[in-house]
């Protein structure tokens, strides 16, 4: 054995703190700087001058004393392969395991792994688990005991097949060995800041035993409060002198402990905020007005919630932002779209590749857009043959879509075999490169790119652990659908880095990586999440825990839920320990719904401050009440010009007035004038501007045309119309075979079906009760066009299904998708049908209009009431009568309702010819396909509401 040496020294947490130490370590050259947190080596490898002295993982620095032991060591396993070596052992688990029935949960095997790993640490394997178990008198414990033991020997072999281990299994190797230096250096500094690793902790003293001369740096209180206790331990644990190095300010001192004197040294902050965005605002606010941003630093303990904020507030005042958190691997959206496409491609309806021509990732032009679109329902109705139709149309495209067509051919290799899982991962190796969105070409946002390419090796590596470990043994080949499920469940748990900017405000969620700066902001301080709430481990409780401390007196005892709480201290002090000058803690009072309590911590520090300065800002307060910043004297000025009354839909500029009120038509349909009585606003969008939303519910009210379409009126017997409905329907529905699910064209042909005998009910009790005379179909607004006096010179286009003639009425018949009472009906409704009446109306005769709706009615509309016995009801077969002028009657009523609709048409044609777009709110809105646009009906603007307020 060495002469070697441990020496133990115990610092204040931070970057001034730790750049001491490593700079002196550095000054005699050569050596090795590691840590039992690899978070804290980058800041490391920023202080240490160049060509002194080499920064290695702690995992490095154990493997390389193996080598010095004669030994060569197989390399340390990635989490991953460690969960993937987890979950298979857990598939050979009894169902008397108390991980049975959890057992195919990717969360059972990350919490399985955790807790073997942190019972490693301890030194605390299969052997002794199986022992302990026996001895336990409680069975569901020496049950759960056995259970790890049994995955941790299962694991162990699965990682020694592919010549891999875990970091304890190295150390334990080391012992009883001697190394052989040979020139190497023997100087090894060791950041272990408050982490508790009896294994780690013995192999230490096995190295400075050995002959390195080792430098343990431990984190301590700067006064004397209890902290730390992790550290304390591991010093006790070793058992050698302590000396303490450097202090801390005045106010680190008094934190925690129990006597203080209230201390200014450092400015603190104290503030709140009605929500995390508002929050994220003021603290970057706080930063501009602190001085240069890389001289300031942001800690959020849980990103997750804030990042994303604190990405876009940054970009609103302009400061660059140095921030790397984790995020799920699906998140990503060149990730989504590989497993999609996946999902796509192992089903059998084609329409499921219908997202690929809206990809942004393909900048495909409108005309390839909808030709991919096309081509992909069109290969539909090829029924069983459609993948391979689609395969062969696409061939002959060329160029255009030849990245597609290599998917389809793959798409036919994966579906002609079986395959393993390592073979699975070749394929998959071969498909992802061809990818659009993973091209690495793209250079438009180098940022976005790069974070899009980083997700296939994090897609690929997903199944490379599984199916390294799946290969040892007997693998099943699993089909291309089956693969496919299981790859999506190990990706999902997969998280990856995004990349961090070198420069920036930095933003933090571990202490250890906080830099060395003067401005420290702590947001998110809140009960239960700065600091988190106690709470036992899944896997083993606490009552498991001292019952295996009981059985192995041998170790140090297991630390439990109340020791995790404790260490939410030390966070709090490493982090306020790392402000030079200005300290700023907040939090939000709500977040969402949800009403927040402040972290204890708040409390702790307004007690040390003389004078706290503390402020709760409002959530009116959006800006500063005397804004400095570029960006909130913008936000300060636009929220002074807001409006104190509701918008006027007015044409405002010359070119707008040319264009709307320039064209006016002068041939309508009645739909069209109903829908510029309605809204002009609806009808400038939609009928002047051809501006529409897709609806799927469109496809549902073509229905209602089905009689128009089929002829209905002109149908002789019920057998007849039946057949010539049932005809029509499956036109229909062959129509929307490429556009609508399988499901939804069932509904659609059962829904159908019922309503076509309805309307054949009620189409020929309504001739037999009404005395129908001679029936037209088809029939256009020839009658009004050619008046020489028609109303407002203007044309009808369009045609109805039918007119037919009752004594000395014509009837004109309608199908629509909802009828009611004259009293009941719309301003809209009425003047639509007044029109009808308006355009098919004769001297010396009269003109009701007949309406036959899919809610179940049958309603002939008529002027007045003394039109003789052909006006009844006969309510047993839902036919109805209603009348616009009951007040009035015969020719006085007929004039009454056509004055009426006269007047409204000339006030509507007015309104198109001045470009009035006048939006008007009611009940049409809550189906309104622009209701976002005009931003006046009830889901946006409440009547009662003024606009700005």
């Amino acid at each position: 054995m060495g002469n070697g040496r441990l020496r133990v020294i115990r610092i204040v947490p931070g970057p001034n703190q730790v750049s001491a130490v490593v700079r002196q370590f550095c000054q005699i050259p050569e050596g090795i700087i590691t840590a039992f947190s690899d978070s804290i080596l980058p800041f490391v490898m920023s202080v240490v001058p160049e060509y002194t002295a080499e920064v290695k993982p702690f995992g490095d620095v154990s493997r390389k004393m193996l080598r010095l032991c004669g030994q060569e060591p197989p390399k340390i396993a990635a989490a991953t392969y460690i969960q993937a070596a987890v979950a298979r052992a857990c598939t050979d688990l009894d169902d008397e395991s108390p991980f049975h029935g959890s057992r195919n949960f990717v969360g059972t095997h990350i919490a399985i792994a955790d807790a073997l790993h942190e019972l490693h640490a301890w030194g605390l394997d299969a052997e002794r688990l199986d022992a302990i178990a026996v001895q336990t008198t409680d069975p569901l414990r020496a049950k759960k005991l056995e259970s790890l033991a049994e995955i941790d020997r299962a694991v162990t072999t699965r990682l020694e097949s592919l010549n891999l281990c875990r970091n304890s299994v190295q150390l334990q190797s080391c012992f009883g060995e001697i190394p052989e230096f040979d020139g190497d250096s023997k100087r090894l500094l060791v950041i272990v800041g408050s982490e508790f690793s009896p294994l780690r902790l013995k192999w230490l003293t096995w190295a400075a035993e050995a002959g390195l001369e080792i430098t343990a740096v431990f984190y301590r209180h700067s006064g004397t409060a209890d902290l730390f206790a992790g550290a304390n331990r591991a010093i006790d644990l070793l058992d050698q002198p302590v000396e303490d190095i450097g202090d801390g300010n005045a106010f680190i001192r008094q934190l925690f402990a129990e006597d203080f004197e209230p201390t200014s040294d450092i400015t603190v902050q104290l503030r709140s905020a009605p929500d995390p965005l508002a929050e994220c605002e003021w603290a970057i606010r706080a930063v501009l007005e602190h001085g240069r941003p890389d001289d300031a630093a942001i800690y959020v303990r849980d990103l997750e919630p804030y990042a994303s904020i604190l990405k876009a507030t940054a970009l609103r005042f302009g400061v660059p932002l140095s921030i790397a958190h984790r995020v799920p691997l699906l998140t990503n959206a060149a990730a989504r779209a590989s497993v999609r496409l996946l999902k796509s491609l192992c089903g059998e309806d084609v329409r499921l590749l219908r997202f690929i021509p809206t990809l942004s990732y393909l900048r495909l032009s409108r005309d390839d857009q909808n030709r991919l679109s096309q081509i992909i329902e069109d290969a539909h109705r090829k029924r069983q043959n459609a993948w391979d139709e689609l395969e062969y149309v696409l061939k002959t495209e060329g160029d255009r879509f030849k990245w597609l067509v290599t998917v389809l051919e793959w798409r036919r290799r994966a579906f002609a075999q079986p395959a393993t899982s390592v073979e699975w991962h070749e394929r998959l190796k071969e498909l992802l490169p061809t990818l659009p969105w993973f091209d690495a070409a793209d250079t438009r946002q180098p940022e976005l790119n790069l974070r899009d390419l980083s997700a296939m090796p994090a897609l690929l590596r997903g199944i490379a652990a599984y199916a390294s470990v799946d290969q040892v043994g007997e693998p099943q080949p699993i089909g291309f659908e089956s693969f496919v499920k299981l790859a999506e469940t190990l990706w999902d748990p997969i998280q990856i880095t995004l990349p961090r900017s070198p420069t920036g405000l930095k933003v933090c969620s571990n202490p250890e990586q906080m830099p060395n700066v003067s401005f420290v902001a702590i947001l998110g301080m809140l009960e239960g999440v700065f600091p988190k709430r106690r709470s036992e481990n899944a896997v083993l409780d606490d009552a498991d825990r001292e019952e295996i401390s009981r059985f192995a007196p041998d170790l140090p005892r297991l630390s439990n839920s109340h020791d995790k709480a404790r260490e939410e201290r030390d966070l709090f002090y490493q982090v306020c320990a790392t402000a030079n000058a200005k300290l700023y803690l907040s939090y939000p009072r709500t977040v969402g719904d949800k009403d927040n309590i402040p972290a204890y911590y708040l409390e702790v520090v307004k007690r040390l401050i003389r004078e706290p300065d503390e402020e709760n800002f409002r959530r009116r307060n959006v800006v500063p009440s005397t804004p400095t910043l570029a960006p909130d004297v913008a936000l300060a000025q636009s929220l002074s010009n807001r409006a104190t009354s509701r918008r006027v839909f007015d044409l405002s500029t010359a070119q707008a007035k040319a264009v709307i009120p320039g064209t006016v038509p002068t041939t309508f349909r009645i739909n069209e004038l109903a829908d510029a009585l309605e809204c002009p606003f609806r009808y400038t969008f939609r009928r002047r501007l051809h501006i529409h939303a897709r609806s799927k519910g469109a496809r549902w009210y073509q229905l209602t045309q089905l009689p128009n379409n089929s002829t209905l009126a002109s149908q002789s017997s019920r057998a007849e119309a039946e057949a010539a409905l049932t005809t029509t329907l499956e036109a229909h529905l062959e129509e929307q075979y490429a556009h609508v699910p399988d499901y939804e064209l069932r509904l659609m042909r059962a829904g159908g079906q019922r309503v076509i005998q309805e309307w054949v009910a009620r189409e020929f009790d309504a001739r037999e009760h009404w005395n129908r005379g001679e029936t037209q179909v088809n029939v256009g607004f020839d009658r009004f066009n050619d008046r020489p006096n028609r109303i407002g010179d203007i044309r009808l286009t369009g045609t109805v299904p039918a007119v037919s003639e009752s004594g000395p009425v014509d009837v004109v018949h309608l199908y629509k998708s909802s009828s009611d009472k004259i009293s009941e009906i719309s301003a809209r409704d009425r003047f639509e049908l007044g029109l009808y009446m308006l355009a098919f109306w004769q001297p010396g005769r009269f003109v009701f209009v007949e309406v036959d709706a899919m809610n179940g009615k049958r309603i002939r509309y008529g002027v007045s009431s003394d039109y003789g016995p052909f006006h009844a009801k006969d309510v047993a077969r839902k036919l109805t009568m209603e009348y616009l002028e009951a007040s009035k009657s015969g020719a006085d009523a007929c004039k009454a309702v056509l004055r009426e609709t006269k007047e409204t048409l000339l006030t509507v044609l007015q309104n198109i010819r001045q470009g009035s777009i006048a939006a008007i709110p009611g009940s049409d809105c809550s189906f309104c396909d622009h209701a976002e646009l005009c931003r006046v009906s009830g889901d946006y603007a409440p009547a009662d509401e003024e606009a700005g307020e």
